[in-house]
């Protein structure tokens, strides 16, 4: 493996495609997992949250304290988790003043 000095001078290993692409975890088998829609899954960054769509290519998952956020679905780490979703408050719409 070849070496390089960074703009530190500390000197670190050059990291080729195909090795960053064999550190990934991927599931046995080479397939990816598919998570269905309003399944409740945990991530180590944002926490619990529930899958709003999933295919091959991204996931979007909604969740409880930060929102939507979409992933590559092949890339995120995810894992199944039975917390409750919370109750989310629908905002009222503000009624128009009459007019007399």
């Amino acid at each position: 493996m070849s070496h390089v000095a960074d703009r530190y001078g500390e000197v670190r290993p050059i990291i080729t495609t195909t090795a960053r692409a064999s550190a990934r975890e991927q599931k046995p088998g080479g397939t990816v997992a598919v998570y269905s829609t309003g399944e409740r899954v945990s991530q180590l960054q944002y926490g619990d949250g529930t899958v709003l769509t999933c295919n091959e290519h991204h996931t979007v998952i909604d969740f409880d304290a930060h929102g939507s956020r979409t992933f590559v679905t092949r890339l995120a780490r995810l894992e199944s988790c039975s917390t409750v979703a919370p109750m989310k408050l629908v905002p009222s719409r503000r009624r128009k003043p009459r007019k007399n």
